[in-house]
């Protein structure tokens, strides 16, 4: 089922979007999200119990934030970025591979990361 969603969403995501972008401008693109938004996150807000992901009854939730892992986090976004960066000046800029300092920078801040 998730499947089959995944596809209309796909297919109609790029036709309607075009639609939409075409007719009421690009703005709207951003702007018809916020309504569904609002509602998934009111219905999260009322429908998810409180104490569900606490370990402890008594945990708060700043307890949660000094175990998340921040490093690691951000380990992975940059590693991420500079990867993504670099493949796009990669190709689209610099069809040369690696000719670039720009790119090799990038690449190179990547696999340092990882």
């Amino acid at each position: 089922m998730f499947n089959v969603m995944y596809g209309i969403g796909s297919a109609l995501g790029a036709a309607l979007g075009g639609v939409m972008a075409d007719y009421l401008g690009w703005r709207w693109e951003f702007g018809i999200q916020v309504f569904p938004l609002a509602i998934a996150i009111t219905i999260a807000i009322l429908a998810i119990p409180r104490h569900l992901g606490k370990q402890d009854a008594d945990e708060h939730i700043w307890d949660a934030v000094h175990r998340f892992d921040f490093k690691g986090s951000t380990l992975l976004t940059t590693s991420v970025t500079c990867f993504v960066l670099g493949m796009v000046t990669l190709t689209l800029a610099y069809p040369c591979f690696g000719s670039n300092p720009k790119n090799v920078a990038a690449n190179g801040a990547c696999v340092y990361r990882i």
